[in-house]
C-alpha cells in the first residue's frame, strides 16, 4: 500500500470543487488514513484555501462550514492520519531545496519535512507518493526521489490503477 504525502494544492480539492476534485477523492478513498500524511503547515494551508474560497464567494457560508468540519475531522481529528511537524532543523534544512530547486519557502519546508519523515520509516516502508498540483513542487519532489501524482492530470480511474500497480 502506498503512503500518500499530501500538499495543500491537491488536498484542498477534496473540500473545494475544482479541477482534479474527483481524482483527489478517488485517491483519498483508495488509501486508508493511516497511509496518508500532510505537514501541519500543509493542513493550515488547506484550511486557508477553503477560507479563501468562501471569501471569493466560490462556496457559500454553509458549504464552507461543512467543508471545514469535514477537513478537520478527516485530517486533524483522525488519529490515523499523519500530521508531520516541521521544527527548526527542518526549516533550516529546507534552504538547500530553495537553492537547488528554486522553491518558495513553504514548499521547501514541506518537501524537507516529507524527506525527513520518510527517512525515519522502517526499511519495509510503503512507497511514498507526493500528491500535489503545484508543478514546481512536483518537479522538486521527483528530483528528490519521490513518486508524484498530480490529480489534475489523471482521471480517477487512472489514479486508482496507478495505486493498484504499486501493490
Amino acid at each position: 500500500m502506498p503512503l500518500l504525502l499530501w500538499d495543500a494544492s491537491a488536498l484542498a480539492k477534496r473540500y473545494v470543487r475544482e479541477s482534479g476534485t474527483e481524482t483527489t477523492n478517488a485517491l483519498f478513498a483508495a488509501v486508508p488514513s493511516v497511509q496518508q500524511s500532510i505537514t501541519l503547515l500543509g493542513y493550515i494551508e488547506t484550511v486557508a484555501t477553503v477560507v479563501r474560497a468562501r471569501n471569493r464567494g466560490q462556496i457559500t457560508r454553509a458549504a464552507f462550514q461543512q467543508s471545514y468540519v469535514r477537513l478537520r475531522d478527516e485530517v486533524a481529528n483522525d488519529p490515523g492520519f499523519g500530521l508531520i511537524d516541521a521544527g527548526p532543523a527542518i526549516v533550516l534544512g529546507s534552504v538547500a531545496l530553495v537553492l537547488r530547486d528554486n522553491l518558495n519557502s513553504t514548499d521547501a519546508i514541506i518537501l524537507t519535512a516529507f524527506l525527513d519523515f520518510v527517512s525515519s520509516l522502517p526499511q519495509s516502508k510503503p512507497t511514498p507518493i507526493v500528491v500535489a498540483s503545484d508543478t514546481r513542487l512536483l518537479r522538486a519532489a521527483s528530483s528528490s526521489g519521490f513518486m508524484t501524482v498530480n490529480p489534475q492530470l489523471l482521471s480517477p480511474e487512472e489514479a486508482t490503477t496507478f495505486l493498484e500497480s504499486l501493490s
